[in-house]
């Protein structure tokens, strides 16, 4: 019984972590995203094949996880 508890605490951390660090790193990916919008930086040849990688990257993500 007590092991059954434990593995429960153990599944109930590793699924809070990996929440934290997705709901984290999605922020992150979003403010990312939104710095393109001005027009300095869509001047730049390199930083639009960047942009579409971040959300070619989070759309795979959120296509696996449904």
């Amino acid at each position: 019984m007590e092991d059954m508890l434990l593995v429960l605490w153990y599944d109930l951390l590793v699924t809070y972590l990996a929440a934290l660090l997705f709901t984290i790193s999605s922020l992150y990916a979003i403010s990312f995203v939104k710095g393109f919008h001005t027009v300095e930086q869509y001047s730049r040849p390199g930083r639009t094949r960047e942009m579409y990688a971040v959300v070619l990257t989070f759309s795979l993500l959120t296509r696996r996880l449904r």
